[in-house]
């Protein structure tokens, strides 16, 4: 079937979640929407097209959605995904593989670090177990709709991997 609108995918879609690490410009996320789109257009496993969808949100996440009910995605195709934003995110200046894996909100301001400065964060109570985080594990479209991307980071891995601490009244 290929390319599809992403609110098509079902819940049980299996989902990927990358972030830039920073926000991204208009026309960056123009370029990223034409040329992921473009991709999803050809991805296929074992010749058998893939139903996929990709979005951006907040400016700076690359949601990546395909419907496994009609071609399951292969280890090559996933494997031809990433090379494919490997190749592409070094085109364009952005590295959707290896950016920063802590994603946070204040305000509305979204922040990227890295585990190390977000672990400091935590130790100095600049973040706590109520701080908005988002969760790039997340493995379904429903588990994004149903709030699990964007959510309190105690109800998420960060729970387990830092210091959080119970916000102050």
């Amino acid at each position: 079937m290929g390319r599809t609108d992403f609110n098509q995918l079902p819940d049980h879609a299996r989902l990927w979640a990358f972030t830039s690490g920073k926000k991204l410009n208009e026309d960056q996320q123009q370029l990223v929407e034409t040329t992921v789109g473009e991709f999803l257009d050809g991805w296929a496993a074992h010749g058998a097209d893939l139903t996929a969808a990709a979005e951006i949100v907040h400016d700076c996440f690359l949601l990546v959605g395909v419907d496994q009910d009609l071609t399951a995605p292969s280890g090559c195709s996933i494997d031809a995904m990433t090379r494919f934003l490997r190749d592409f995110g070094s085109k364009i200046g952005v590295d959707f593989l290896d950016s920063p894996n802590c994603s946070f909100r204040v305000g509305e301001e979204i922040t990227s670090v890295d585990r190390a400065t977000f672990r400091k964060l935590a130790e100095e109570g600049k973040v706590d177990s109520d701080t908005t985080v988002f969760d790039l594990t997340v493995p379904t479209v429903g588990d994004l709709r149903g709030g699990k991307f964007e959510t309190s980071a105690d109800n998420t891995w960060y729970a387990k991997a830092f210091p959080l601490s119970q916000p102050t009244p």
